[in-house]
């Protein structure tokens, strides 16, 4: 998963695991990984307004071109408009990691070796909440089960959701503001939301009630009303959901 990647880059835990024993780390990278990462390293950079960090201009044009599915790339922009119009998310994803990478002067299979070496599995019969250090889990894989803290990760898909009226079907709008409620109740002390978490829960704040307690949008303005623990939170959610 692309977002339990970024938060292993961004954050670097000392102990981390995967709540799924069946996930982890690709043992290889794809050549074609390599290719694009080979792209984004041969394109010249500049130096941020700060000095210092680096910008990857989208308009320039990569001394190593990327080979992708018959098409040849030559600038950043170029593969953003084919993911465009192929919405080809996972080379949209390995860009966005790559591109964090290289702003960071490391390669992709120095994050790899970086983040196995803090890599502690859960030992059998060792619960969660024993556990010191980071589990990391996709909101499927987490239902049903309960955690003290939870930290809703920006993998989320927040943008979908805060368009939900007008872009997905009412069974599709149903499911994604299932599983939004899924993850904010997996907490039962400290809730965390990172910044797109938290905008996209006041943006359901904000937007006009007249929804049914079914609707996604109508429960998860009721989440943001503020109230004063998670306990009233959780009572909120279940009482529109029920």
């Amino acid at each position: 998963n692309n977002g339990m990647k970024r938060y292993l880059l961004q954050h670097r835990p000392v102990r981390w695991c995967f709540l799924n024993k069946k996930t982890g780390l690709p043992k290889s990278i794809d050549k074609w990984i390599l290719g694009l990462e080979m792209f984004v390293w041969s394109i010249p950079t500049k130096k941020d307004r700060d000095g210092l960090g680096i910008i990857i201009p989208m308009e320039a044009e990569a001394a190593t071109p990327f080979e992708y599915r018959g098409e040849t790339f030559l600038k950043m922009t170029e593969i953003n408009e084919y993911v465009d119009d192929e919405d080809d998310l996972e080379l949209c994803r390995q860009l966005t990691l790559l591109k964090i990478l290289r702003k960071e002067g490391k390669r992709i299979r120095e994050f790899y070796e970086e983040v196995k070496r803090s890599f502690v599995p859960l030992r059998a019969g060792e619960s969660v909440d024993d556990y010191q250090g980071v589990v990391l889990s996709t909101t499927h894989k987490a239902k049903g089960l309960e955690f003290q803290n939870v930290l809703i990760w920006d993998d989320f898909r927040f943008e979908m959701l805060k368009n939900l009226v007008n872009v997905l079907s009412e069974n599709r709008m149903a499911d994604e503001g299932n599983l939004l409620y899924v993850a904010v109740t997996r907490c039962k002390k400290n809730l965390y939301l990172s910044d797109p978490a938290r905008d996209c829960l006041r943006h359901f704040e904000a937007t006009p009630r007249g929804h049914s307690s079914d609707d996604a949008v109508g429960a998860a303005g009721v989440l943001c009303v503020a109230p004063t623990t998670f306990d009233d939170q959780r009572k909120a959610w279940e009482l529109a959901w029920g």
